[in-house]
């Protein structure tokens, strides 16, 4: 009945050099999680997942570095495939008939608020837009309660 788009994005790996960087940048994780552990790779994948002046905050980044680290490099090998080979979600975003919450960290550097804005303009049910402040892409574990007062607002829209 309702859908939260959260710090995603909806394009497929743009072609030439720039997906080839992209591709490149997402492999040297992998082999990162793969010869070092994935412990070592979310220690440096965190850097670019959290807004920058929260990277001081130690407890924060052990929560996302352990949350990754419950996973193993091969899940995390999957999962970095399938972002290399996701499709266009244009299509998909154009049939959306549901009450739909576009929310992202304001300071996302993976999937930034100008993304968003782009991804509610194809949903033909006039989404909902939020942009957490003091926030990256890890926004739920960044600024939960900003976080759950935007569901509980757009929940009790008429």
């Amino acid at each position: 009945t309702h859908l939260a788009l959260m710090d995603t994005g909806y394009l497929p790996k743009v072609t030439g050099a720039v997906g080839e960087a992209e591709v490149a940048k997402r492999m040297d994780l992998v082999a990162i999680a793969q010869s070092q552990g994935v412990r070592a790779m979310a220690l440096q994948w965190v850097q670019g997942m959290v807004a920058p002046h929260r990277l001081a905050d130690a407890a924060l980044v052990e929560r996302v570095v352990a949350m990754m680290e419950r996973k193993s490099a091969d899940v995390f090998a999957h999962q970095i495939n399938a972002l290399i080979e996701r499709p266009d979600g244009t299509e998909v975003l154009r049939q959306l008939r549901i009450p739909t919450l576009v929310l992202c960290g304001a300071e996302d550097s993976w999937s930034n608020p100008a993304q968003h804005a782009e991804i509610s303009q194809w949903i033909p049910a006039r989404p909902t837009v939020v942009s957490v402040a003091d926030a990256g892409h890890m926004v739920t574990m960044e600024r939960p309660e900003p976080v759950v007062q935007a569901f509980k607002d757009w929940l009790a829209m008429p």
